[in-house]
């Protein structure tokens, strides 16, 4: 008997992604109050901060530039990165649900998050997502960066290219090294970028931006092979200690 009264006040009734409990949805609701109920919908909201266009991290409050000290030494190989919040609390949850339990939904209300993260003036040619080696994709089943992509790539309008970037080597994961050293010797060579990169203006896509060592070696790929730019755009960035 309820749906049909939630349908006359302009209002339709599904399960919040997040929490998996029945919600009402208002007709023509934002992104997130579409798939997801209020309370979760409330815990996703982190507070605003002015953060480094580069890297993510917040700004000291007398920082005049949009870019961190730690970015102007460092020249990051991107342009710029995008993200939906940082690694923490229900996002950082239905990130590891997505990625290690299957939950695919999750991950493409994310890339749904992302791409409305990304703004319509990003002028890019195609979005390119993070690969998975075959063993690893095999095991697996998905390739969790793909999955958040697809979305990115209907909003903003332009080709998903997974053929792109190629990780030629079953590298350890980055999870299981701490040292920077390691991360940046382990990834050396991972990547092989496709000669149809040239001259095109890339988004890369990932899951989440911890010390950065990935999308730097992926983007320095893409620019050693033609790429004109490439712009980050993650799921989540995780603040370093």
């Amino acid at each position: 008997m309820m749906r049909p009264i939630i349908h006359r006040l302009g209002f339709d009734e599904k399960r919040c992604l997040a929490c998996g409990e029945p919600f009402a949805v208002p007709f023509g609701g934002s992104l997130g109050e579409r798939y997801v109920c209020q309370s979760c919908l409330s815990a996703l909201r982190q507070k605003k901060v002015r953060r480094c266009s580069l890297c993510g991290m917040p700004l000291f409050q007398d920082c005049l530039s949009d870019v961190c000290f730690s970015c102007t030494a460092a020249n990051p190989p991107w342009k710029r990165l995008y993200f939906t919040g940082y690694y923490e609390g229900l996002l950082r949850e239905m990130i590891l649900r997505g990625k290690f339990h299957g939950e695919l939904p999750l991950l493409r209300f994310m890339g749904m998050a992302l791409g409305a993260s990304v703004p319509a003036e990003c002028s890019i040619d195609a979005v390119v997502p993070i690969p998975l080696h075959t063993r690893r994709l095999r095991s697996r089943g998905y390739n969790q960066a793909q999955i958040l992509a697809a979305p990115v790539a209907d909003r903003l309008r332009v080709p998903l290219k997974s053929l792109w970037l190629e990780r030629v080597v079953n590298t350890v994961s980055q999870v299981e090294l701490q040292d920077r050293q390691r991360r940046t010797g382990n990834l050396a060579g991972a990547f092989r970028a496709s000669s149809r990169i040239s001259g095109r203006r890339i988004l890369l896509i990932d899951d989440v931006m911890t010390t950065g060592t990935t999308l730097k070696e992926a983007s320095q790929t893409l620019l050693d092979a033609g790429a004109a730019e490439v712009h980050l755009a993650v799921a989540a960035r995780a603040r370093l200690k």
